[in-house]
């Protein structure tokens, strides 16, 4: 069974924020106190957890002792005794806290007692992460849901997402069936009844009707085996979604098809017998991000700047650029081998510096991401790095850094060849791309 990770940024609300930094805080002390633990189970001292939690001071390396023996078991069970005695279960979940005993005990295991979290360690969220809405997403800890860029996942993805979304909302609906008043109304069926409208009242009320059409190369499901991270300055989110890959349609198009990702050009193919272009519809010129402005007139209630900024995106991305990126998907998956750069966004940015804040707003990033990794496991696929710069190089006679491009056009400087830039370095990744396969 084969699984792909697909992200998407939250853009929570300074409350939200607060919240989800506060977990990850939590998840970060836990680890340094199991760390202390294991480090006195190494020096033969058996320290329960909630005595280190509470910041007793013991000198642990000047005690030399037998060495004590700790399971897995053990350790889990001591973090749900301290997660239960200081309220943990309000932010973090169950499987936040098994899934880092988890890991740290698979550490231990290999003979090594990290003081910190490490920087890969993703906080589990599973279940506790529900894409309920379009453009919101219910996060445990949290009492309100978070605007999310949700439309930049691919079009597999979003179908899946729309399928888990109807399958959760139809057992909320059974439930609400089953809790309305058929003859008789008693205080037990009422409070069952006031908890369900208490809990997912909002769900029902707001649930969407419309579902995107399935893709045709690509069947998805939506796991819920869903992470959280951070970058590393703690300044922005993203959720990791869980996808299991069900089906892969055969390759319609035999041979190798090189592809090159861009902004002018959305993707630029480059074939044996034909090229094919899939030009930006949002780029007339140099692109920047769209400019902000609040609401005009006076509002009389509070508004929701975050969730209105998604909205606005999203209606720019979903009725501007995704046939376009639709259409790149399928063409380039229909081909039984693709070579591709590699998502090297550093390395684009040097190029290009608009690049970074264009594929992270677009979904370009997720896109290039995600068509590899399908590559990976259905079709065959050549990451070309970005080094080997395929722009500059001139597709006819090879002569490296040769090109110089006036616009979108460009001359070579040894054999005077013309080409157009992304055809150029498409036609190049074609090429690296044949001699690696």
């Amino acid at each position: 069974m084969t699984h792909l990770h697909i992200e998407t940024e939250l853009h929570p609300t300074p409350a939200q924020r607060a919240v989800l930094a506060r977990q990850q805080e939590t998840a970060s002390a836990l680890w340094r106190v199991l760390a202390r633990q294991a480090l006195a189970d190494r020096h033969g001292l058996n320290l329960p957890l909630v005595t280190l939690w509470h910041g007793a001071a013991h000198s642990i390396s000047a005690h030399v002792g037998p060495p004590v023996t700790r399971t897995k078991a053990q350790r889990l069970a001591e973090v749900r005794a301290l997660a239960r005695d200081l309220g943990w279960s309000r932010e973090l979940g169950t499987a936040s806290l098994d899934d880092l005993v988890a890991e740290f005990s698979r550490h231990v295991r290999h003979g090594e007692i990290r003081p910190d979290r490490p920087d890969d360690h993703h906080l589990l969220l599973g279940p506790l992460a529900r894409p309920l809405w379009p453009l919101e997403v219910e996060v445990g800890g949290l009492e309100t849901p978070v605007a999310a860029a949700l439309y930049t996942l691919p079009a597999a993805a979003r179908s899946a997402v729309s399928t888990w979304r109807s399958a959760f909302i139809g057992r909320l609906d059974a439930e609400w069936s089953r809790l309305l008043p058929a003859g008789h109304h008693d205080s037990g069926t009422d409070a069952a009844l006031l908890s369900h409208l208490a809990r997912w009242a909002h769900v029902h009320r707001t649930s969407p009707t419309s579902h995107p059409p399935p893709c045709p190369v690509v069947t998805l499901t939506l796991r819920e085996d869903t992470r959280l991270r951070w970058d590393r300055g703690g300044s922005r989110a993203w959720l990791v979604w869980c996808f299991r890959i069900d089906d892969v349609a055969a390759p319609r198009t035999r041979g190798l098809v090189g592809a090159d990702p861009g902004i002018t050009n959305l993707w630029t193919a480059w074939g044996a017998a034909s090229s094919a272009v899939f030009p930006n519809p949002m780029r007339p010129g140099s692109w920047r991000l769209p400019p902000w402005a609040g609401p005009q007139g006076d509002l009389c209630r509070p508004w929701a700047a975050e969730l209105a900024r998604v909205q606005r995106d999203a209606v720019l991305v979903t009725r501007l650029l995704h046939p376009a990126q639709h259409g790149a998907e399928v063409h380039l998956l229909n081909h039984e081998h693709l070579a591709l750069e590699e998502p090297d966004l550093a390395r684009f940015m040097q190029l290009r510096a608009e690049y970074g804040p264009w594929a992270a707003w677009s979904g370009a990033t997720v896109q290039h991401r995600y068509i590899a990794a399908v590559a990976r496991v259905a079709r065959r696929v050549v990451l070309i790095p970005a080094r080997d710069a395929a722009t500059s190089t001139c597709s006819t006679c090879h002569a490296r850094g040769s090109m110089r491009y006036r616009r979108r056009a460009g001359r070579c400087r040894v054999c005077g060849a013309n080409h157009d830039r992304d055809l150029n370095a498409a036609a190049n990744i074609y090429r690296l791309g044949l001699a690696r396969l």
